[in-house]
């Protein structure tokens, strides 16, 4: 798309014109390319790296199936059967961090994990009271079983 285009031929433009310092780069444990590349076009457009992490994460959570569905709806069940969430993201500059543990019938786990860092003075927030605040910040409850 014409989006990607711009944004591979800007980072291509800066390397090329010999420029040192900071250019963006994303890094992912897992091949997925797509959440990279997602997470990537924010970066460069918004330089935002909160906001490329989120984005990234968000698309395999929404998109499990570009995401080996290890993450987000559909994953692998909990211990008792039911496919709960859980979201860590931390950000450098702030020193802050957010996480949610056992999310219930809520898909945008690290979008809570960034609600609990920038809109309490918890780090970690658990089961129900996970899923409470949740839905107090506006997420919509929806099925977490496979797609």
């Amino acid at each position: 798309n014409d989006e990607k285009s711009h944004a591979i031929a800007n980072h291509n433009n800066l390397i090329n014109s010999g420029q040192r310092g900071n250019w963006p780069i994303v890094i992912s444990t897992w091949d997925f390319v797509d959440a990279v590349e997602i997470a990537y076009d924010t970066i460069v457009k918004t330089n935002d790296s909160l906001e490329a992490v989120v984005s990234g994460c968000s698309f395999c959570e929404y998109n499990p199936q570009f995401c080996g569905f290890s993450v987000g709806y559909g994953a692998k069940p909990d211990s008792v059967g039911e496919v709960t969430l859980d979201a860590l993201v931390m950000y450098g500059p702030s020193h802050t961090a957010g996480a949610v543990g056992q999310l219930r019938e809520i898909k945008n786990a690290i979008g809570v994990a960034r609600a609990v860092m920038e809109h309490t003075t918890h780090t970690l927030l658990v089961g129900e009271s996970a899923t409470e605040f949740a839905l107090q910040m506006g997420f919509k409850r929806t099925s977490l079983d496979s797609p």
